[in-house]
């Protein structure tokens, strides 16, 4: 039996279109976060070793002007945020839902962390922390349980350095992760 992933916008809702627009900003504005549920339909084993990393966009109708460029200036975005040399952008994941959360708000501030160069990347995955688990018995961090689910948020910042009204950028997000059917 194989093992599917669904990731939705609300509790155990349907799943998301492969292509999620999170709207337009201008430089140092963000958008508005996006809620991410991600549950599995494995029903032996928990699914282990889950988390997240950025690459290349790879859908079919690329909105961009260059894809390599696009994903090359993210991550660096997100090294000139994690460094603040400059006020930059970035694009954002936070795994930690607070106590009392209501749905529509935003996680807590102080708890985003920004995708860049050697954090985020597929060979530094972020790995999905325990704390993101709201359905199911949290066990470890890189786990979701049977009839368990995940709750993160995502978000953008625009640099800066990027001329108001100037393109677009597109990534592809992927949630990696091991099963046992």
């Amino acid at each position: 039996m194989s093992v599917s992933i669904i990731i939705s916008d609300t509790s155990g809702g349907d799943p998301l279109a492969s292509i999620v627009d999170l709207g337009s900003t201008t430089p140092t504005e963000e958008t508005d976060h996006q809620d991410l549920f991600i549950r599995h339909t494995g029903s032996v084993a928990a699914i282990t070793d889950c988390a997240f990393y950025m690459t290349q966009y790879s859908g079919s109708s690329y909105p961009g002007d260059d894809i390599s460029r696009d994903y090359t200036e993210v991550l660096d975005w997100g090294d000139d945020y994690y460094s603040a040399t400059t006020t930059s952008g970035g694009f954002f994941l936070n795994q930690e839902v607070p106590a009392g959360w209501v749905t529509g708000s935003a996680f807590d501030d102080d708890d985003w962390e920004v995708f860049r160069n050697g954090y985020g990347d597929i060979d530094h995955q972020i790995v999905l922390k325990k704390e993101a688990i709201n359905i199911g018995t949290v066990t470890a961090d890189g786990t979701i349980p049977v009839s368990g689910e995940a709750h993160v948020q995502i978000k953008w910042q625009c640099a800066a350095s990027v001329p108001n009204g100037v393109g677009t950028r597109a990534i592809s997000l992927v949630f990696a992760y091991s099963a046992t059917s």
